[in-house]
Order: C-alpha cells, then structure tokens, then sequence
C-alpha cells in the first residue's frame, strides 16, 4: 500500500518498505515451470484457481517475455 506520503508499507503491519535491502527476504508464492512459453503460459492462465494473470494486457506482456526466455 502506498501512503499519502508516496511510501510502500506493508498492507498487515502498517511498516515502511525499506528498498535498501533491510525488509526480511520474501519467498515467492508460487513457482511455476515449462519446457516452452506455451507450457508456461497454460500454467498461468488456465491452471488452479486463483490465476495469477487476471488482465489481458498482463497475460501479453507475459507471453512476450516467456518467447524471449
């Protein structure tokens, strides 16, 4: 969430987001994995509920990336 002094704080505890490194490490959520875009893709897009990738613009920019990697 983004104050109305424009700082990053955590939604639960109300602290500021440092950007220096000093924030605990995150673990990801989710780790997905393919052989080709299109695996990947699916995953994203028609695998379990919730999907990560609710908006269209996001799901193109997604398969552009996933072409390049």
């Amino acid at each position: 969430t983004i104050d109305d002094k424009g700082l990053a704080r955590d939604s639960e505890t109300g602290e500021v987001l440092r950007c220096d490194g000093g924030n605990a490490p995150r673990r990801p959520s989710a780790v997905y994995r393919g052989n080709t875009a299109k695996q990947l893709g699916i995953q994203l897009t028609e695998g379990e509920d919730p999907h990560p990738v609710s908006r269209l613009d996001h799901a193109l920019y997604l398969g552009r990336e996933l072409q390049k990697a």
